[in-house]
């Protein structure tokens, strides 16, 4: 066996590494847009909480609803 068949067979040809990388970042992105599909309608709810802690923060103290305290 000849150096040059050595050395061909020793590394991966770059088009392997090209189509691994296209693999992975396609996983990625599936991964990111389910998630963001999954959890996009939980930001109107997580916000109105956050803005009412902040309200009765500054107006009673701590609580989501002072009434009850």
């Amino acid at each position: 066996m000849s150096d040059l068949s050595a050395n061909a067979m020793a590394k991966p040809k770059q088009n392997t590494y090209v189509l691994f990388s296209y693999f992975l970042l396609a996983i990625v992105g599936a991964k990111a847009l389910v998630t963001a599909y999954t959890y996009a309608r939980f930001t109107v709810d997580d916000a109105f909480i956050t803005w009412r802690y902040g309200r009765n923060l500054v107006e009673f103290g701590l609580g989501l609803q002072p009434d009850f305290v």
